[in-house]
């Protein structure tokens, strides 16, 4: 069975997007987002999107890279400004680690923890978890991911892997603006893809994530060209829906704002609600579901592409998703 989950990031970050994830989930192929506890439009998101749409898989996204921090800015001065901003990027984040990794990762459980909390306390059952900017990919991070979703109940977490693709896509028309700026990211978290998988036991991971090399212009041509490569397994794409004219709060960083006004994000919604897209689905014999359904559907296997980890008797196990 080749299952397919299609998540839209940042819900919360913005009025405009919530509202963006709510519109491809009632009316397109939408089946999950992620939900940023930190977001300047949280309680909108869950309100208007989560509580009305119960069916919607719904993860946590956690955030160390823009906006204001859950935890008391005291205890994870190492992240955030004197105002409680976040101030650093991916690569910033990794030599943190390196370079001061008790206090530093102690701080960085410390607001993941308050970011899992926050989001339970609102009433959302999370089904798994992910990150903004992919910082969770980060291997001593991914550690303290992983141990945090399975201690506050996620089933799964996001493997932030995409295969390359065939030659012929990669010379696709228009693609090779996105494919330049990309592919150094997609190379990266590949790489780390490989470290990590080992700490990824008792949760189920989809073994590719496409959306990476495409970040920032899932249009319909995208989602097309990517449904003729999903496997048999588990496959996730990664999508950002979003509506123009977004009114973006001022603790948002600059790099968001400018990825939230780009015309790509109304490009990406109308993509998800297209009839050709949701044909293209049908046509490629795609199953759509949540992170929450793949448990239900995992039989015994032993090794290959789509193998996942989940934890059974204390001991780690390979199965097909």
């Amino acid at each position: 069975m080749k299952q397919l989950i299609i998540n839209g990031d940042d819900l919360g970050i913005c009025e405009a997007t919530n509202l963006a994830i709510a519109e491809a989930f009632r009316h397109g192929v939408l089946t999950s987002t992620s939900l940023m506890a930190n977001g300047p439009a949280f309680e909108h998101a869950v309100r208007e999107v989560v509580r009305a749409n119960p069916s919607l898989g719904v993860g946590l996204h956690l955030c160390l890279t823009s906006g204001l921090c859950v935890a008391p800015a005291e205890r994870v001065s190492l992240l955030v400004d004197k105002q409680g901003r976040f101030r650093r990027g991916f690569l910033s984040l990794c030599l943190l680690a390196v370079s001061r990794p008790a206090r530093a990762l102690s701080q960085i459980e410390t607001e993941f923890d308050a970011q899992f909390r926050r989001v339970k306390a609102a009433g959302v059952s999370i089904d798994h978890v992910d990150s903004h900017r992919h910082v969770h990919m980060i291997p001593p991070i991914f550690r303290i991911a992983s141990t945090l979703a399975r201690r506050h109940g996620c089933s799964a977490i996001r493997m932030s892997h995409e295969p390359l693709p065939p030659l012929r896509q990669l010379v696709w028309p228009g693609r090779a603006g996105p494919l330049m700026q990309n592919l150094p990211k997609k190379i990266v978290l590949s790489t780390l893809a490989r470290w990590n998988r080992g700490h990824a036991f008792g949760l189920a991971v989809p073994s590719r994530a496409f959306g990476i090399l495409d970040s920032g212009n899932m249009n319909r041509n995208a989602l097309e060209r990517i449904f003729g490569c999903v496997q048999h397994g588990a496959t996730e794409i990664i999508v950002h829906p979003g509506n123009p004219n977004p009114n973006v709060a001022a603790t948002v960083d600059g790099g968001d704002r400018v990825f939230l006004e780009s015309v790509n994000r109304q490009a990406e919604l109308s993509a998800l609600v297209d009839s050709i897209v949701a044909e293209a689905v049908n046509r490629n014999e795609l199953s759509l579901v949540r992170h929450s359904d793949l448990r239900s559907e995992i039989p015994e296997l032993h090794g290959g592409d789509g193998a996942t980890y989940c934890l059974a008797a204390g001991r780690r196990r390979n199965r097909l998703l």
